[in-house]
């Protein structure tokens, strides 16, 4: 009995200590053709079930070497990008298991087409100006050119839609490289939005441009068809209602939306456009103000409160003919016609006291100033190109320009006693 339990005690020992052999393994990892050393190529240790037991990496010699305190190894895996993998199984297991020289052959991969797909970036920069591409201003769709505009650099557009570029309003507007001499605010809102192409930003004009007493140019491209065929595309936007009207009497619904369709066809030698817009934005507004001047030794004040809104539409139609009688000659005809107007209406109460400043005496006026304002234009371009190609490097243009703005404007100035409205103070 006590030899048999010192028999098992004994075999237990030795059981523990095959367990806790430490195997050595060692290699080095080539390529099959050039006899490259291969850096950071993976090796594997795996059991029957495939999971890896240990894994080792190749330094830059392509020399591996590892210790594994686990008999249990079933195959041994070797691999690396662009080479086929390679298995060695049986693994022998000795006290120090030199792999050696292990080949990876290359794994060869045959391309008949390279398709490379990629987004043209919406803005280039180019010698003497930066080109933007208007679909980049998703903020301005359903608006007008000058909506476009007010998103780029150097370009400022205040309350009134006066437009600025580099801290001056003294620049030229081109449509699809033709002057205009209008004002730019004006020209640009006949233009909607989603007829433009690109913009062209001009900051050194040459004197193809007679640029004296300019601070720059901006050229719009419009859109127009690529390939023989039709183009349509239409757009529409509407507002909500205002969160406050702040209970305005005459202008307290305003109504914003515009609509938009630009048609093109073209065959061969032709190329037609059409397009047609409007775009109605009214603004609900209330003013609060304070306002004083001192003459000698009176102060005047005169605070004033009230609606102050805005009816505004413009709509415009455009037409372009195309004809490339063959590759040398080119000509082109366009013409734009459009309307825009706005109502400004301020209804405003003043309160107007004057203090004298010897004496603090004082003595308060109130009364109600009801203002109108309107302007409109009509405005027409028309242009006749036609251009001859010499060479690749040498052309020669002639072109004629029509333009034409009938500008008016009506202010009507309503002084009215205050509070019963009956009588007129003052009506200018």
């Amino acid at each position: 009995m006590i030899k048999k339990l010192l028999f098992g005690l004994l075999m237990i020992v030795i059981l523990q200590n095959v367990n806790a052999q430490k195997i050595v393994f060692k290699g080095v990892v080539l390529d099959s053709i050039s006899n490259l050393q291969l850096n950071a190529a993976n090796v594997d240790f795996k059991n029957a079930n495939n999971q890896t037991i240990k894994s080792v990496s190749t330094n830059k010699v392509g020399v591996f070497e590892i210790t594994i305190e686990n008999e249990n190894i079933k195959f041994v895996q070797i691999s690396f990008v662009g080479y086929k993998t390679k298995i060695i199984e049986p693994v022998q297991i000795i006290g120090e298991n030199n792999l050696g020289t292990i080949f990876l052959m290359a794994n060869p991969a045959s391309l008949n087409d390279v398709i490379v797909k990629g987004v043209k970036p919406p803005t280039s920069f180019k010698i003497d100006r930066q080109v933007y591409k208007a679909t980049q201003f998703s903020n301005a769709a359903g608006g007008s050119g000058v909506d476009v505009i007010r998103n780029l650099p150097s370009i400022t557009v205040n309350g009134q839609g006066d437009i600025n570029f580099r801290g001056s309003n003294s620049f030229l507007v081109l449509i699809n490289g033709k002057p205009t001499q209008g004002e730019p605010a004006f020209v640009l809102s006949q233009l909607p939005a989603n007829a433009i192409e690109s913009i062209e930003v001009i900051t050194s004009p040459s004197a193809q441009y007679d640029a004296d007493g300019k601070s720059g140019v901006i050229n719009i491209i419009t859109k127009s068809g690529v390939e023989n065929g039709w183009l349509i595309q239409a757009n529409t936007m509407y507002g909500l209602p205002p969160f406050n009207d702040f209970n305005n009497q005459r202008q307290g619904n305003p109504k914003r939306f515009s609509a938009d369709i630009t048609t093109a066809y073209r065959k061969d030698k032709w190329d037609v456009g059409l397009g047609f817009n409007y775009l109605q934005n009214d603004i609900v507004g209330f003013r609060e103000g304070d306002v004083y001047t001192v003459i000698g030794n009176t102060k005047t004040s005169f605070p004033s409160v009230g609606e102050r809104s805005f009816k505004r539409y413009n709509y415009g139609g455009r037409a372009t003919i195309g004809y490339q009688a063959n590759a040398n000659n080119n000509f082109n005809v366009g013409f734009y016609l459009g309307k825009k107007y706005q109502s400004r209406v301020a209804d405003l109460l003043y309160t107007n006291t004057k203090t004298n400043l010897t004496n603090n005496a004082s003595s308060t006026f109130i009364y109600y100033n009801e203002n109108t304002q309107e302007k409109e234009g009509v405005f027409s371009l028309a242009n006749l190109d036609y251009t001859h190609q010499f060479s690749k490097s040498s052309k020669i243009t002639f072109a004629g320009l029509y333009e034409k703005a009938n500008i008016s404007g009506l202010t009507t100035n309503n002084n009215l006693q205050y509070p019963l409205f009956k009588d007129t103070l003052q009506f200018t």
